[in-house]
């Protein structure tokens, strides 16, 4: 989202300018959150790998010793 960057009249402007600085916090804040949820979706996938590895040894090993 764009907003100008000159307006008549000294309140226009103030409020431009608060306008742009809160587009630009809630932008870092989108960008912030969606590089924690892929760092997040990376740690689940390799916690649920781990499981699957886990579980397949137990399953081998419960088939050596039957």
């Amino acid at each position: 989202m764009t907003f100008p960057s000159k307006t008549k009249g000294n309140n226009s402007n103030t409020v431009i300018t608060k306008l742009i600085e809160l587009n630009q916090s809630i932008n870092q804040a989108i960008d912030t959150y969606q590089s924690l949820i892929l760092k997040d979706t990376d740690i689940t996938k390799q916690s649920v790998q781990s499981l699957v590895d886990t579980d397949n040894k137990l399953a081998n090993q419960r088939q050596n010793n039957s």
